[in-house]
């Protein structure tokens, strides 16, 4: 319980400050904590000050360590290397990392100090009587205080990403950094322990038998697809073989699907959720069944899609299911996480993701023995043994190192995606009063969205879409088009032989309407209100045509 304490305490945005040694170790232990007994800022000091202050205070300063109210820089060997060649203390190379992780945070050092002293100039004398710790402590206060007003009124001109997942990832710098020196240490790049445990950890999380690491999402859906062909009997799917999916997603889905042998055809979406529409898939399988094989339904910015429709359609069809959750882990329908209610879960660990690497990967989620074991000869050529294979395979393993950094980030996940919840929750507070405007993401009853992307479908359509995307664009606001093109317009596909299921008016029109604005788990209360607030005034600016 102390742990998921600790943990959700990690999970909010923070003022970085760095106090150098020759600041810090002149302040008494009593002024220290009251300095970084400051819940809206982060106290950092370099690793050097550690030994001196320990000399100092003993146990107090490790018990402000651990409680987190001090956080170490300790900056890397060549950082250290490179001031003592410049002549210069390794304290200045702990100064310099510490920009390089905060590019805008708060540094505090002995010129800090002098330069406030000569302003001060004319209260020399009360210094004097006060005694020289109390006059530090005195300035330092005031100098945090003056740097974090500034800090302030920079950020409310900052570009608000889509994601900025530096903030994320300086908060569990520590953690990663760990499991980094100790892969490295070790040796053991490919598969081994750490990928298993990973596996381990992922199954449990989602409440299925078998997860099975692999390179990219794109590769978990195409060694998914062929899992499905060899289990049917087949090395590959033909062009006879059609599976059904939606034309809302990114190109990866059609493309492995033409990877597996088979044939795309796209159903259309259902306006609100934006997701494949179950009434959609019925119809055209009730026109033209034959050669459809199975169903690929793409959570699509992290909303469930209907799937207790979806597999009463598949059992009535004899269809299999692969759920695309490239965008919805952590989703759920009535407690049940995605990826694990049809035959196979594709997932992906792209580093944009709620549960994102630092570089590709993905992975299968299935209840399935026999596929389990077909998808891991798959992602190794394709045997058991690395000299025979029994299917043609692939090179498509989880490296190690991102199994053992996304176990790292694996138990912040939930949270993440709580927060993302609560912000989700304040668009819609702070948006709806522009309801003849906007359409914001519907969440059906009994599903829990897990906000990859936060999409609005702006009414009024293309041109005010466009209009409203520069004016986000010139006042620092992140935004982008998920999709710019939907799939069933990309001609490569059509030439490949993808079919069109039906009329696509639904995709259509979306597609000519939505828009993604930030939801960046970290985003503050400021940022958030300002991305509201600037949607606002665009549409007070933009008056409804009579």
């Amino acid at each position: 319980m102390k742990n998921q304490r600790l943990e959700e305490q990690r999970l909010k945005f923070k003022i970085p400050i760095y106090i150098s040694q020759n600041v810090i170790e002149k302040i008494d232990l009593k002024y220290l904590r009251k300095l970084v007994d400051d819940d809206k800022s982060e106290f950092y000091i370099s690793c050097f000050s550690v030994e001196k202050l320990y000399t100092k205070y003993k146990k107090k300063i490790n018990d402000l360590i651990k409680k987190g109210k001090i956080k170490l820089i300790n900056p890397p060997t060549e950082y250290i290397v490179a001031q003592i060649e410049q002549n210069e203390k390794p304290e200045i190379a702990a100064e310099n990392f510490f920009k390089l992780r905060y590019e805008d945070g708060i540094i505090i050092n002995k010129e800090k100090i002098i330069n406030k002293e000569k302003i001060k100039e004319k209260e020399k004398e009360k210094r004097k009587k006060e005694g020289r710790k109390k006059n530090i402590w005195v300035i330092l206060k005031e100098i945090v205080s003056e740097s974090v007003k500034e800090f302030q009124e920079k950020r409310k001109t900052k570009k608000i990403e889509m994601l900025d997942l530096k903030r994320f990832h300086n908060l569990i710098y520590d953690e990663l950094e760990l499991e980094i020196k100790k892969w490295l240490c070790d040796t053991n790049y490919i598969l081994g322990q750490r990928v298993d445990d990973f596996e381990k950890e992922l199954a449990n999380y989602l409440g299925v038998k078998h997860c099975i690491g692999v390179a990219s999402g794109t590769d978990a859906l195409v060694l998914a697809l062929r899992a499905m062909a060899i289990k049917m009997g087949k090395e590959f799917f033909s062009h006879e073989d059609k599976i059904i999916t939606t034309p809302l997603t990114f190109t990866a889905t059609a493309i492995a699907i033409i990877r597996a042998g088979a044939t795309p055809v796209f159903v259309d979406i259902d306006p609100k959720t934006f997701n494949i529409s179950p009434e959609k898939i019925e119809e055209y399988l009730h026109k033209d069944p034959k050669g459809v094989i199975g169903i690929i339904p793409v959570h699509i910015y992290g909303l469930p899609c209907d799937m207790n429709s979806i597999m009463e359609i598949a059992k009535k069809y004899n269809l299999f299911v692969i759920e695309d959750t490239s965008q919805a882990l952590g989703a759920e329908i009535e407690g049940k996480k995605v990826g694990t209610i049809g035959n196979i879960g594709c997932h992906s660990f792209y580093p944009s993701k709620n549960l994102g690497g630092l570089g590709d990967g993905g992975a299968i989620s299935t209840n399935d023995d026999e596929i389990a074991e077909i998808v891991r000869r798959l992602r190794e050529c394709g045997g058991k043994s690395r000299f025979i294979p029994e299917n043609i395979g692939y090179n498509s393993r989880l490296d190690a190192v991102q199994a053992t950094l996304l176990k790292v980030k694996l138990k912040y996940v939930d949270k993440l995606i709580e927060l993302k919840n609560k912000i989700a929750q304040k668009y819609k507070e702070g948006l709806k009063d522009l309801e003849h405007e906007l359409e914001l993401p519907y969440i059906p009853d009994g599903m829990k969205h897990s906000f990859h992307q936060y999409t609005i479908k702006v009414k009024r359509g293309e041109e005010v879409r466009q209009r409203l995307k520069e004016f986000l664009e010139k006042r620092g606001i992140g935004n982008f088009i998920y999709y710019p093109v939907f799939l069933h317009k990309i001609q490569l596909f059509l030439k490949l032989g993808a079919q069109i299921g039906g009329s696509l008016e639904n995709s259509e029109d979306i597609s000519k309407k939505i828009l993604s604005i930030p939801i960046d788990p970290l985003l503050t209360d400021e940022e958030v209100s300002r991305v509201i607030n600037v949607i606002k005034e665009f549409f007070s600016s933009t008056p409804t045509q009579s």
